[in-house]
């Protein structure tokens, strides 16, 4: 058998050729919003397009929001608290890159007082709940598996305390007037 030189020229060519690009991931396009095109805060979009579950991170008016694809074509996003009633300004970003969308569906307000707050927090293996300016509002609140609801808040600033037991991680759900306000997780002292 013979063996055929290359010639340095060729071994030169085949090192300087560029490789090929990677085919690129299709973009989520024509997005809908399956059902109503008023969302509350803190409520539920379905959004209705090809390609959306390449998605991985999800910004609404700039301000990151939990979702969850439900199949390639659907994704249910929810509205997150901090962000401004009107119309949606919607980033995706995935293998795709980013991809923005606008004028899908408005934000409408959830009606809270200006001054109201909620803070959650832990002392003495208790998960402690505590309330400013809710009076007269309905207060339900889950502590892990716990469901407690106070059917009209007494003053202006209350204290809801359940006992969980110290070291226990817990999440706790909020709700002012049957609407979902607050979740977070907490590790209790």
């Amino acid at each position: 058998m013979m063996l055929k030189r290359l010639s340095p020229l060729l071994i030169c060519i085949a090192l300087v050729m560029p490789a090929q690009p990677a085919a690129a991931q299709p973009t989520p396009e024509s997005i809908s919003v399956s059902g109503s095109n008023q969302i509350p805060i803190n409520g539920l979009v379905k959004l209705a397009g090809p390609e959306l579950s390449q998605v991985r991170k999800v910004l609404i008016d700039g301000v990151p929001a939990s979702f969850i694809a439900n199949s390639q074509n659907l994704i249910t996003i929810r509205v997150p608290m901090g962000v401004e009633p009107g119309d949606a300004s919607i980033t995706l970003e995935g293998g795709f890159g980013k991809t923005s969308l606008g004028n899908l569906f408005e934000i409408t307000a959830f009606d809270l007082p200006p001054d109201a707050k909620i803070t959650v927090g832990s002392f003495s293996g208790y998960a402690a709940l505590y309330t400013k300016n809710y009076q007269s509002r309905r207060l339900s609140f889950k502590i892990g598996s716990t469901w407690r609801v106070v059917e009209k808040l007494p003053d202006n600033f209350t204290a809801n305390l359940t006992r969980v037991g110290s070291g226990t991680t817990v999440t706790v759900t909020v709700y002012i007037d049957r609407e979902l306000v607050r979740v977070q997780q907490i590790q209790v002292r």
